[in-house]
This record gives structure tokens, sequence and C-alpha cells, in this order.
């Protein structure tokens, strides 16, 4: 019995060995699945769906520490952060996404969105163009999204070259008035 228990110690410090190095997660460590993970990131999914965005960013949090090459998780996890109006945040978990998957359509629509909103237009732009060229039939959603936005910077970049800076009062003017927010 003493032996089982070595060879148990000698396994948990190759799995400890593994954690520390990167080879392996917490969900290696605790044999989860992928469909497990997966599953897991759906209940978030509800959650948020359901307006309990807390919850939904704690457990994406958490799937997050056990699985945190998955970029899934982390566009998931920057979803419920700009839900949340936490840009800053979302946008950190965005670039982690597209550090994993350099073609995910969601998380450059969203990273484009974030550079909108903070001012980098060029920035913005790459990002949705990006998201574009992953998608030349145009049926990805998020990617339709990503050509209204280019579009929508297009339109407003000429409308400035055609009568100057001051137009963007007016553009912003409407878009409150439009929001109901005049």
């Amino acid at each position: 019995m003493a032996q089982a228990n070595g060879k148990e110690l000698q396994e948990l410090k190759r799995q400890m060995k593994e954690l520390l190095h990167g080879k392996a997660t917490l969900a290696d460590a605790l044999e989860l699945s992928l469909e497990d993970i997966l599953a897991l990131s759906q209940v978030a999914r509800q959650f948020a769906d359901q307006g309990q965005l807390d919850n939904a960013q704690v457990l994406l949090e958490g799937l997050v520490a056990l699985d945190p090459q998955n970029p899934y998780l982390f566009t998931c996890l920057g979803c419920v952060y700009m839900q949340k109006k936490l840009n800053k945040a979302a946008l950190d978990s965005f670039l982690i996404a597209l550090k994993y998957n350099p073609e995910d359509i969601v998380a450059h629509t969203y990273a484009g969105e974030i550079a909108l909103e903070n001012g980098d237009v060029d920035w913005a732009v790459k990002h949705f163009q990006k998201a574009v060229e992953l998608d030349p039939q145009g049926k990805d959603p998020y990617a339709n999204r990503a050509r209204t936005s280019a579009l929508l910077v297009s339109t407003i970049v000429k409308e400035v070259q055609a009568k100057g800076p001051q137009v963007l009062q007016e553009i912003a003017k409407e878009a409150k008035r439009v929001q109901g927010q005049t």
C-alpha cells in the first residue's frame, strides 16, 4: 500500500511540473474534457442572457483559470465584460483570444468596436477589415456587423473630409437623438 501511495505521489509531482511549465492546465489535472468546459461556458452564456452578468463573469473567469489557452473562453469573457461596460478588461480578453486564435471573427469585431469607442479609428478599421476578410461569403453575423461598422467609419471619414471636423459634433448630436439621449 505504501508503494501505491508512492506512485500516486510521483504522478501528482509529474502533473504539478506540467502545470508549472505550461504543458498542462488545471482542466487536465481535474480531468475535465473540452466538452465539459464548453458545457459550462454555455451555462455562463445562459446567465448572461438572463442578465446575471456577475454569475456569468465568475463562471467564465473560473473556466479561463482552468483552461487558460482556450480562445473561445476569452471571447465569451470579453463579451460579458463589454455588457458590464468594462471595456479595458473586455479588450484585454479579446486580445488574448486573438493571440490564441487570430481568426476569431467575434473577437476582431468587438475589439474593433472598443477601439472605435476609444477613438482609435485606425486600429478599429484594422480589426473590422480582418473580420470581413475572414468571411468572404458574408455569412457570419459578426463579420457582417464589422462590415457595417467599417462602412459607418468610412462614411464619417468622408463627411469630415468634405465638411471639416465640426461635422463630428453634428453626427454625435444626431446619434444621441436617435438613441433617445437628447
